[in-house]
């Protein structure tokens, strides 16, 4: 905790190196929190990001509890799954977004969704099988669980950066921030809910989710032309250019 208070001080003070933005060009420009709410294609991509962000509480808030109280399965496994999901965030994340790399936006999130249902299903089979074999398929579900947070992850976050006008941009983000705090505030009383009616409710409520993600990401393809182009390493404007 002593370590972690202190990178955020070493953090503020290089921030202090950074030099001041000229602001007065963007206070000329118009704009309000009605503009951001009139744009129809960050409106899309916002049920997007809602879509990924209740998946994302998955791992935090509903796998745990299925693993050790529905399942059965000894404590150890739910440490197991974070470290599984730490370790392939952590070293495989830049290896994942060069891998991207010239493929479509909205197909990205397509795929991600789709690894989050598979992760599902795999989760769901683990009623099927004893203790041991339980194990198994639960760590190779967080496995397949990650890739869905490694794939969906990047693209939301460019999009929703470059997608915003830069006059605009801190607004359109509190939109964005907006879907990650409402699928923080139901995720856990949904999934409690759920699981007090049986995993099948839970993993069939989740898939229900992706499949609405899919289908939303597959619209955002065709109002966004950012979600229509490919993944870049590239600053937008060189992109573009």
């Amino acid at each position: 905790m002593v370590a972690n208070a202190a990178s955020y001080a070493v953090a503020f003070v290089l921030l202090l190196a950074v030099p001041a933005t000229e602001r007065a060009e963007h206070e000329r420009q118009p704009g309000s929190w009605a503009t951001v709410l009139r744009d129809g294609p960050y409106r899309v991509l916002w049920f997007a990001q809602l879509a990924f962000s209740i998946s994302m509480m998955v791992l935090n808030f509903a796998l745990p509890v299925y693993a050790v109280t529905v399942l059965g399965l000894p404590g150890w496994v739910t440490g197991a799954v974070f470290t599984i999901n730490t370790i392939m965030v952590g070293f495989g994340q830049g290896l994942v977004v060069r891998a991207m790399t010239g493929r479509t936006r909205w197909r990205i999130l397509v795929a991600a969704n789709a690894f989050f249902a598979a992760s599902y299903v795999v989760l769901l089979g683990a009623t099927a099988v004893g203790i041991a074999l339980g194990v198994v398929v639960v760590l190779v579900g967080a496995a397949v669980y990650t890739l869905g947070e490694l794939t969906g992850g990047p693209v939301t976050a460019a999009l929703a950066a470059e997608a915003a006008p830069e006059h605009l941009r801190g607004r359109y983000f509190s939109l964005v921030q907006l879907a990650w705090n409402l699928a923080g505030t139901i995720a856990p009383v949904a999934f409690a809910w759920l699981l007090d009616r049986g995993e099948t409710a839970l993993w069939v409520a989740v898939l229900a989710v992706t499949l609405f993600g899919i289908a939303v990401s597959a619209l955002l393809g065709r109002v966004m032309p950012l979600a229509a182009a490919p993944v870049t390493n590239q600053a937008p404007e060189e992109a573009l250019a």
